[in-house]
């Protein structure tokens, strides 16, 4: 059983005239739901084992606040990428068809429209929906195979969604 979590970063600050999208970093209304969202994840027994994440400053916030809450920061193996920065839905699925057996748990921490897009496409497949991926969002999709190359969206279910 395979399974991937989709955690989009939380509110960031308005870009000023100067600064680089890339170098948002989350405003005091994203932290908190960076918090919220770390205190819902230990309260479902949520702990990923390999975290791709972008590698802008909001996204790399989000996460470390979260696993915060898990007091997990340091057990978990992670991967800061300029590539998952407004990522494609489809780069998003081919990261995860490619991603090591060894782990079964894989969170993947980016943007709109990447990240609601794979939501959708996974929800597709089984009927679910998801109204929207707004910042600090979450899903969790389990695949019933043994490799992560045959995680394909016909076979994922949607085990469960945070809405902050």
């Amino acid at each position: 059983m395979k399974t991937v979590y989709l955690f989009r970063h939380a509110h960031a600050e308005h870009p000023g005239p100067a600064m680089d999208d890339h170098d948002r970093p989350l405003s005091a209304r994203g932290e908190a739901e960076a918090e919220n969202a770390g205190a819902f994840f230990k309260e479902q027994g949520i702990a990923p084992d390999l975290v791709l994440c972008s590698s802008s400053l909001r996204t790399v916030q989000t996460l470390k606040l979260a696993l915060a809450a898990l007091d997990a920061q340091s057990e978990v193996q992670s991967r800061f990428e300029r590539k998952f920065y407004l990522a494609a839905r489809e780069t998003l699925l081919d990261e995860i068809q490619e991603a090591d057996d060894a782990f079964s748990r894989l969170m993947i921490v980016g943007h709109n429209p990447g990240m609601g897009e794979l939501a959708e496409k996974l929800c597709a497949a089984t009927g679910e929906e998801i109204m929207g991926f707004p910042p600090a969002a979450f899903a969790a999709f389990t695949c019933d195979v043994e490799s992560w190359e045959d995680f394909k969206p016909k076979h994922a279910k949607l085990a469960l969604v945070y809405m902050p």
